[in-house]
C-alpha cells in the first residue's frame, strides 16, 4: 500500500476534530439537529484550515446511515465512501479546471435527478472563484432554487472574486487562521500517534513557519520525520527547513536595543554563510516585534496566541521598545522583505536592513522630553501634558543640573524682565506696537527692545547708511511708510490670518498661479502695500508672476474687501525664508486663522519653551 501523507491520514472525521473553527462546526451542527439545512454555503478562508474537511463532514452527516446527524458515525457505507472520495451522490468538482459555462450546464443537467443511494446530492465545488463570469451566471437560477435534495458548498480562498449575486443565495462562513498555541497542540498529538519523538520548540518553530494553516504544518512535519526518521533532532530540523532559531532572532533584537551595528552586521554575514533564507529570516524578524507589540498591548491575547515557553525570550527584551519603536521597526521590515525575496541583491538589501534596525533611534515619549527639559518628577508634570488649568498657573522651574539642552560653555546671566522674542511675528513689525513710520526696517529704533540673538547696535554705527534691502522683482524704489498698520487700520497679523482665505481664492481663480502663490509669504505690510518674501523655481515662474501680478493684487483686493479701500500693491523680495517665517507660514493651516504655536505654548509651558530653545517650527 502506497504511503499516506499526514494531511491526509489525519484529516478530521467529525465535528468535533476539526481545530480552531469553532464558530462554524457549532453552527452547522445545530443547523442539522434542528433540520434547518441550508440549500448552499460558500466556506472562504485561507489555505489549510479545514474549508474542504468541513464540506466533507458536512456531506457525512447529512448521508450517515444513522442521520442526519451532527456525529457521523464513520463506519456505515456512506461514511467511508465519502472518506475515501469515492461516493456517487457527494460530486467534487474543481472550479479551477471546471470553469466554462459548458462545464455549469452539465452540472445544471445532473442536478435534476435525485441521489442513487442516500438521502441529500451533495456538491463541493473548491476553488469556486476560478469560475467564468459566464458560468456563474448560468449557476444563478439552479443555486437559488434547486431540488430539495440537493446541497451546494463552496469553498474559496479570495471571497472577493466571488459575485455578489451569488453570495446573496448561499450562507457564509469565514475560516480563520489557526493559532500557533493550536497548531502545536495539534502536532504534537500526531508525533505521539505516529510514535516520534520530537522537541517542543522543533514544534515551535515548525508551527511559526505555518502561518496559520494546518495543512502547510503537517506538510512541514512529514518533511522532518522523513529527513531525521525515528527521532528528530532540532539542529538538523533548521538546516532541512533552511529556518533561523528563535534564539538568533532575539539575538538581533537585543542587538538592535543596544544599537550594536558592528554585531547586527556579523550577525548578517553568519546567516548568509549558513544559507540561512534572508527573506525568511526578516519575516520571523517582523513576527517577533508583531509579537512584542501584542505582548505590550495585550499580554491576556498573546497567552491565548503563544505558549509561555514562547513569550519567555520576548519579555527579556520588552522593556527596551516603546509602542512607537515597535510600529516604526514593523513598518520598515514590512517594505523591506519583498526587496530582500525579489531584490537584485538579497545579501546586501539584507545587511542593510539589519543594519537600518540596529541604528534605528528611539522614539522619545514628550513627557520624558519635558522632564529632561524641566528637572521636574512624572507627577510634577502630569497636569501640563494634559493642559490642567491649574499648573498652567504655576511657572515650572527647570534644574539647570538636570537640563540636557544646556550648553557645555556658561551662558551669560539672562537680565531680569528680559523681553521675550515673540516667535509668530517677525522682529521688525514686533518692534512697532501703535502706527509707527520707521525710516530703515534694518535699523532699529533707539527705544527698540533688544533681544538676545541680535546684540546692541554700536551709536555711532546707527546714523551710518546701512543698505540690506534684497533684490525685488519689480523695480519701484521702497518708500518709509507705516509696517504695522493700514490706512484702514489692518495689521500684519490680521493679514496673515486672512492669507489662506486668498490662497483658496488664487487656487480656485487662478490655478496656474497657485503654486507660485503659495510659497511666497507676507512678511511686512506698509501702507496698501504688501511685502512677499521667497524664491521663485525658474526664470519663466518670475516673468509668469509679473504677467498675473496685477490681476493678483485685484483678487487680493476682493478678499480683504473694504480693509484696502484704494487697493493694494504686491512687491516681492526675492529671498529664502527665515526660520520665524517658516514656522508663521506654517500657522496658516490653523483652521481658525490664529497661532497653533501659541496655543501649544499656552497649553504646555515646558514644551513651548523647548521649541524656543531649539528653534522649532509647525511643518505644513
Amino acid at each position: 500500500m502506497s504511503y499516506l501523507v499526514l494531511a491526509r491520514k489525519w484529516r478530521p472525521r467529525n465535528f468535533a476534530e476539526v481545530i480552531g473553527q469553532s464558530h462554524v462546526t457549532r453552527t452547522l451542527a445545530n443547523a442539522i439537529r434542528t433540520g434547518r439545512i441550508a440549500h448552499a454555503y460558500i466556506l472562504s478562508g485561507p489555505r489549510g484550515v479545514g474549508k474542504t474537511s468541513i464540506a466533507r463532514i458536512l456531506a457525512k452527516s447529512l448521508n450517515c446511515a444513522n442521520g442526519p446527524t451532527a456525529e457521523p458515525c464513520g463506519e456505515c457505507t456512506s461514511c467511508r465512501q465519502i472518506h475515501d472520495g469515492n461516493n456517487f451522490d457527494v460530486i467534487e468538482i474543481d472550479g479551477a479546471s471546471n470553469n466554462s459555462v459548458n462545464d455549469i450546464r452539465e452540472l445544471r443537467d445532473t442536478v435534476k435527478y435525485g441521489p442513487s443511494e442516500h438521502r441529500y446530492k451533495v456538491y463541493i465545488i473548491d476553488e469556486v472563484h476560478m469560475l467564468s463570469t459566464s458560468a456563474f451566471n448560468a449557476l444563478l437560477k439552479t443555486l437559488e432554487e434547486p431540488p430539495d435534495f440537493t446541497v451546494f458548498v463552496f469553498a474559496t480562498t479570495e471571497l472577493h472574486k466571488v459575485p455578489l449575486t451569488v453570495l446573496s443565495r448561499c450562507q457564509r462562513f469565514d475560516f480563520h487562521r489557526l493559532t500557533q498555541k493550536e497548531i502545536e497542540a495539534s502536532l504534537a498529538r500526531v508525533c505521539e500517534a505516529e510514535g516520534v519523538k520530537v522537541e517542543a520548540r522543533t514544534l515551535q518553530l515548525i508551527a511559526r513557519r505555518a502561518d496559520g494553516g494546518m495543512r502547510d504544518a503537517q506538510s512541514l512535519l512529514d518533511q522532518v520525520l522523513s529527513f531525521s526518521e525515528k527521532e528528530v533532532h532540532h539542529e538538523e530540523v533548521v538546516h532541512a527547513l533552511g529556518l533561523v532559531e528563535q534564539e538568533s532572532v532575539i539575538q538581533l533584537l537585543r542587538m538592535v536595543r543596544d544599537q550594536d551595528a558592528a554585531a547586527a552586521f556579523a550577525l548578517a554575514r553568519e546567516l548568509a554563510s549558513r544559507g540561512a533564507d534572508p527573506g525568511e529570516y526578516l519575516m520571523q524578524v517582523a513576527e517577533s516585534l508583531r509579537n512584542l507589540l501584542l505582548l505590550k498591548t495585550d499580554p491576556e491575547g498573546a497567552l491565548n496566541e503563544m505558549a509561555e515557553e514562547s513569550l519567555a525570550p520576548l519579555r527579556e527584551v520588552l522593556d527596551a521598545f516603546s509602542e512607537a519603536d515597535l510600529l516604526r521597526m514593523l513598518t520598515f521590515l514590512a517594505g523591506r522583505i519583498d526587496t530582500v525575496r525579489r531584490g537584485s541583491q538579497p545579501r546586501l538589501q539584507f545587511e542593510l536592513s539589519l543594519l537600518r534596525l540596529a541604528r534605528m533611534e528611539r522614539a522619545l515619549e514628550v513627557e520624558d522630553l519635558m522632564r529632561a527639559l524641566a528637572g521636574l518628577p512624572v507627577e510634577a508634570l502630569g497636569s501640563v501634558t494634559q493642559g490642567n488649568a491649574e499648573q498652567k498657573k504655576t511657572p515650572l522651574k527647570r534644574s539647570v543640573e538636570a537640563d540636557p539642552l544646556k550648553p557645555s560653555a556658561e551662558p551669560a546671566p539672562r537680565a531680569e524682565k528680559q523681553p521675550v522674542e515673540v516667535r509668530d511675528t517677525p522682529p521688525a513689525a514686533k518692534a512697532h506696537s501703535s502706527d509707527t513710520v520707521a525710516p530703515n526696517p534694518a535699523v532699529p529704533s533707539a527705544d527698540s527692545p533688544v533681544t538676545q540673538k541680535e546684540p546692541a547696535a554700536d551709536p555711532a554705527a546707527k546714523t551710518a547708511p546701512v543698505s540690506h534691502t534684497p533684490p525685488l522683482v519689480d523695480e519701484t524704489p521702497a518708500q518709509p511708510e507705516p509696517k504695522t498698520v493700514t490706512a484702514s487700520g489692518m495689521t500684519l497679523d490680521e493679514l496673515r490670518a486672512l492669507w489662506p482665505e486668498l490662497l483658496e481664492r488664487v487656487a480656485q481663480a487662478m490655478p496656474m498661479q497657485a503654486a507660485t502663490f503659495q510659497h511666497l509669504q507676507p512678511v511686512e505690510l506698509a501702507g496698501d502695500r504688501i511685502t512677499l518674501k521667497g524664491v521663485f523655481r525658474a526664470d519663466t515662474v518670475r516673468q509668469s508672476f509679473l504677467r498675473k501680478k496685477l490681476e493678483l493684487e485685484e483678487l487680493a483686493a476682493r478678499v480683504f474687501g473694504e480693509r484696502f479701500p484704494r487697493g493694494l500693491q504686491f512687491k516681492v523680495v526675492e529671498e529664502e525664508l527665515g526660520a520665524e517665517e517658516r514656522f508663521v507660514k506654517a500657522q496658516r493651516t490653523h483652521l481658525d486663522g490664529g497661532s497653533r504655536f501659541a496655543e501649544l505654548k499656552e497649553d504646555n509651558p515646558v514644551l513651548g519653551e523647548l521649541f524656543d530653545r531649539m528653534d522649532g517650527r509647525l511643518l505644513e
